[in-house]
């Protein structure tokens, strides 16, 4: 019973400490995440959005691919 009692203990401490960390967030640095976040979203929808182009470029000048 008390190796539960124990590892009960240590799982509060560790939300104390996640609590405490997520208290200390400035509106700066939830703004630089999010930032950073977003600019990696609009360059992966920006190649693919370029893969499609260039996939109906090839196909404009050789042939449709063909489905295998």
């Amino acid at each position: 019973m008390s190796e539960y009692h124990k590892s009960v203990k240590q799982s509060n401490e560790k939300s104390d400490q996640q609590d405490l960390f997520i208290q200390q967030l400035t509106m700066l640095d939830i703004r630089k995440t999010v930032k950073g976040r977003f600019a990696s979203f609009c360059t992966a929808v920006g190649i693919q959005a370029l893969m499609a182009m260039m996939e109906q470029d090839v196909a404009a000048v050789a042939a449709p691919k063909r489905q295998a």
